[in-house]
């Protein structure tokens, strides 16, 4: 009698214990949104984003030895939120580096273009390619941070990558986002 007794108190507590972890997640990954979004390049809002995103490639390909290609292919007269250009710098910012770290590539291909309501952003290597086992490592941080961001402003985040054909990143924002609460 006393075993099945313990056994639900156990599943009692297994049961708890999860949706605690749940809430907790939920609160790390809202805060993590948050800290994405706020910390804004600082030349993004005097230069806007093409500039911004220029000048950063500008400083990588002095620096390095990886041509970079851009093709910028936004109005420059179409209004995109604020939260989708930091969105947009952020993910050009760390997949470019996430190539330096990973890839091994020669060539690195940054495109963006106006899609309608929304804007598609490409990023393309030339490097060893990202494989789903790489995916799993802890020190993927920065793809999950890419996918929480685009994901948080309504847009999408996608991975692939073939075994010596490179990789291919593909990011898809509305231009205009309408967060209640401004985070920053």
């Amino acid at each position: 009698r006393g075993g099945g007794a313990r056994k639900k108190e156990m599943k009692k507590k297994k049961t708890k214990r999860g949706k605690n972890l749940k809430y907790k997640d939920k609160k790390i990954t809202k805060r993590w949104q948050k800290i994405i979004i706020s910390v804004r390049p600082p030349q993004l809002k005097e230069v806007g984003l093409k500039s911004a995103i220029k000048d950063l490639i500008e400083s990588i390909e002095t620096s390095s030895k990886i041509k970079i290609d851009l093709s910028y292919e936004i109005n420059e007269k179409v209004k995109i939120s604020e939260e989708v250009k930091i969105v947009l710098y952020r993910c050009v910012q760390e997949s470019i580096n996430n190539v330096f770290k990973h890839a091994k590539a020669k060539n690195i291909w940054v495109c963006l273009k106006e899609k309608n309501t929304s804007v598609l952003l490409t990023i393309k290597d030339d490097g060893i390619g990202y494989t789903e086992k790489k995916s799993n490592s802890v020190k993927n941080m920065g793809l999950l941070g890419m996918r929480e961001s685009a994901t948080y402003i309504g847009g999408t985040f996608d991975i692939k990558g073939k075994k010596g054909k490179g990789t291919l990143i593909t990011v898809r924002c509305p231009k205009i986002t309408y967060i209640r609460k401004r985070v920053w």
